[in-house]
């Protein structure tokens, strides 16, 4: 058993999943700057909804605090993902 698990940490397969984790590395920070951007502008969207408070924009209202929370959620699992992976990736060397 030890031998196979020698082989899958080194050579080819080794590289193939440090690529594939440096390609999920990169898509979690990009995932992070376009939620951080999509948090914002729905904050601000709530902040003007917020200000009128029209008794028909309520809904919108709920379901972009709704949108905003799970954003932010999603975000920091995925920051999260990222630091796990960064640091299996730092012991396969």
């Amino acid at each position: 058993m030890a031998g196979i698990l020698e082989k899958l940490a080194a050579g080819p397969i080794r590289e193939e999943m440090k690529r594939r984790v440096d390609e999920i590395i990169r898509a979690g920070a990009e995932w992070s700057k376009t939620a951080k951007e999509l948090e914002a502008t729905l904050n601000r969207l709530i902040e003007a909804i917020q200000k009128g408070n029209p008794i028909d924009l309520k809904p919108v209202n709920a379901g972009l605090l709704k949108l905003a929370k799970q954003t932010s959620r999603l975000s920091k699992a995925f920051d999260d993902h990222r630091k796990t992976l960064t640091e299996v990736l730092a012991k396969l060397g």
